[in-house]
This record gives structure tokens, C-alpha cells and sequence, in this order.
């Protein structure tokens, strides 16, 4: 499986990458490859990564609609 977010997803996510990175220990371009959905989600911390990134969406989808 690969994430699968729209272009104004990402857009959204931009500035939370770092963020999401650090809170996981991995590289701000892990994230932001799962992000863009160039890597597959097969380990147990990619999918913890794909959950964050999709809680932010929620989390912000109010406020940029």
C-alpha cells in the first residue's frame, strides 16, 4: 500500500513534516516520501508515519477549507 493524499494534502502537510519526523526518530524525507507516496507502507513505522500524516490532514482540513 502507498499513501494516497491529493494535492492540497500535501500541500497541507508541508509544514508538519519535520515535526512528524522527529516525533518518530526518522529523516524529515522518510516522511515526505510516505507523504508523496514513493515508498510502500510494509513496516510497522511507516504505518505509525501514514497514521500521523493522515490525523494532521483531519486535524486541518477545517481550517484550510
Amino acid at each position: 500500500m502507498k499513501a494516497d493524499f491529493t494535492t492540497d494534502e500535501k500541500t497541507l502537510l508541508k509544514g508538519t513534516l519535520s515535526a512528524i519526523a522527529r516525533k518518530h526518530g526518522c529523516s524529515h524525507t522518510t516522511v515526505q516520501e510516505i507523504a508523496a507516496g514513493n515508498y510502500e507502507i510494509n513496516t510497522q513505522l511507516r504505518r505509525n508515519i501514514y497514521k500521523a500524516l493522515k490525523d494532521t490532514v483531519v486535524f486541518f482540513q477545517p481550517i484550510a477549507e
